[in-house]
């Protein structure tokens, strides 16, 4: 047997069978955080990255294996923008230099730059816990044209909100071994609305819709029917963090239920939040149905004061914003082009003319635990895209 790398409890064959995997999967996020606190830890290069890199001067000198988390939070551009690096033909360089113990060097045809870069962004990245939301417009339908599985088994999320299921639990023919499932489905329209949270960490609780002092308050039915009862809302308390999962009701093109939107349900959302928010802090993602800033859609001008972009539903952003909670994907990107979902007319995806309605919401003290926030319009199956965050609760 070969001799153990000392002070990692990983021998060298473990580490090279685990480096081919690697090789053979070609998927980075696939390198497991011990290779690369292995490799970070056997890196004497890695001890000057502040200096390499030409980061934040206030991080040079610090001990890379102990304070890498804070080095990426002040330097995630720089270390986002290595991201793209292929790992791919360094692999080789990188096995037989931690087998050797020594640190790799140009000598090896390894960039120390981004190699050490990488390794600060993957190891923080290991630590964090990924969630997706996903409006996908009818779980049945896109299960049965092979789209939902497949990218939950590449993205491999820990925790999964749909809206719009528009279907009960016995209905669908996903099968998520790993997960547990939580469905709120419209209890009078069938095939309507719905949410549901696939998760593989069991929560301690599992609430479906407002509680009753929010309904009596905020009176949510209007001539259209009760949202209450269309399963738009589902909440599972974690052991250190609530997940809310919302499916908004939109304000119909005559804007129809614009007061509901206005008056009754984005105040009960935010009221929700805010009771939950006294025991827990609160992860909020879903289908919002509302384009917050101009920046958020295609058109703006166009589409001022109809649904989705009217001033009263832009308010209830704000409200959101205003008691402390945060747009995540803000945090790491500004601008326009960024949108979760499209019209099926005029070919609107291929052009990129959409809406940016889907989101995830964080209480102000889980801000600085995120460490990703991202648009995912590549993957398709609804007129939505996913949407994820990746946040080290663990901190």
């Amino acid at each position: 047997m070969m001799r153990p790398l000392r002070g990692f409890g990983l021998d060298a064959v473990g580490l090279e069978e685990t480096l081919d995997r690697f090789v053979l999967v070609d998927i980075v996020e696939d390198l497991p955080r011990v290779v690369l606190a292995t490799v970070l830890r056997m890196s004497k290069r890695a001890m000057s990255f502040g200096n390499e890199l030409g980061v934040d001067r206030r991080f040079r000198g610090l001990n890379p294996e102990r304070d890498f988390v804070s080095f990426y939070r002040c330097n995630h551009e720089r270390c986002l923008s290595l991201d793209h690096v292929s790992w791919k033909g360094s692999v080789a360089s990188i096995r037989h230099c931690v087998l050797r113990g020594t640190s790799p060097t140009s000598r090896d045809g390894v960039d120390s730059h981004k190699l050490t870069g990488l390794m600060l962004w993957y190891s923080c990245n290991a630590h964090a816990m990924k969630l997706v939301s996903w409006n996908v417009n009818g779980i049945r339908s896109i299960h049965k044209r092979g789209q939902l599985t497949p990218f939950i088994e590449k993205f491999r999320p820990d925790m999964l909100c749909f809206q719009e299921t528009k279907a009960e639990e016995h209905q669908s023919e996903v099968d998520l071994p790993e997960y547990e499932e939580y469905w709120n489905s419209s209890e009078g329209k069938k095939g309507y609305a719905g949410t549901a949270i696939f998760t593989k960490v069991k929560p301690e609780t599992v609430t479906l819709g407002f509680p009753e002092d929010i309904l009596k308050k905020y009176q949510l039915a209007d001539k259209y029917g009760d949202p209450n009862a269309e399963g738009r809302v589902i909440a599972a308390e974690f052991e250190h963090f609530y997940l809310v999962n919302c499916y908004t009701p939109n304000a119909k093109p005559d804007l129809g239920r614009l007061p509901l939107r206005h008056k009754g349900w984005d105040p009960a959302f935010l009221a929700y939040l805010e009771h939950l928010e006294k025991e827990k802090p609160v992860i909020a993602c879903g289908d919002l149905n509302v384009a917050h800033t101009e920046d958020d859609l295609a058109n703006p001008k166009q589409n001022e004061g109809e649904k989705g972009f009217t001033k009263e539903e832009r308010e209830g952003i704000d409200k959101l914003i205003q008691a402390g909670f945060v747009d995540t994907f803000r945090l790491f990107t500004e601008g326009k082009g960024f949108y979760t979902w499209w019209s099926h007319f005029s070919n609107a995806r291929e052009r990129n003319v959409g809406w940016r309605i889907d989101y995830f919401f964080v209480s102000k003290d889980l801000a600085p635990l995120v460490t990703r926030a991202r648009i995912h319009p590549e993957v398709y199956g609804s007129d939505h895209c996913p949407v994820s965050l990746d946040i080290d609760i663990s901190s």
